[in-house]
């Protein structure tokens, strides 16, 4: 769809369990950046579940987002 509607587009693989692999050569397939991975924690989903941000809640978590903001925002831009 985000091709159809030419929107630039990334994905995040969320509670990765570390077998990534179908989801990373799906997203290589479709030419989609993945952009981050986060892990399945039982830390990080107690902090979701009680609606909480991670990245306040983990040292080195905000500056993980802040990339992905940055690369995300880049996505639409030109090479």
């Amino acid at each position: 769809m985000v091709r159809q509607l030419e929107i630039p587009a990334g994905v995040v693989i969320n509670r990765s369990d570390g077998a990534d692999r179908p989801i990373r050569e799906a997203c290589r397939e479709l030419d989609l950046p993945v952009l981050m991975t986060i892990p399945f924690d039982r830390e990080i989903a107690a902090i979701q579940n009680r609606g909480g941000l991670i990245a306040r809640e983990f040292e080195g978590w905000r500056s993980r987002f802040a990339a992905l903001f940055r690369e995300a925002s880049a996505l639409g831009e030109p090479a």
